[in-house]
């Protein structure tokens, strides 16, 4: 679809709240997640985390490495 720069934005917004989640899972006090790229949208920045991980391992790990592809891609808009 061409959404590549908004896949991006998401799929590390997703990490960020896996990453908060496990936190939590493992004992630690939930963290502030910033929402700073997500201000002039209508996504939903203050929802509840989960208690507990709902995403495979698997798929987890196939969004870190498609990040990790676009961020050296030139042509992608990082906001």
């Amino acid at each position: 679809m061409g959404w590549d720069s908004e896949a991006f934005v998401f799929l590390n917004r997703l990490l960020d709240i896996c990453e908060a989640i496990e936190e939590v899972e493992a004992g630690g006090a939930p963290t502030l997640l910033d929402a700073t790229d997500l201000q002039c949208t209508d996504f939903p920045v203050d929802a509840p985390l989960p208690r507990k991980m709902t995403i495979s391992t698997q798929e987890l790990e196939e969004a870190r490495e498609w990040l990790l592809a676009v961020s050296m891609d030139q042509k992608i808009d990082q906001v």
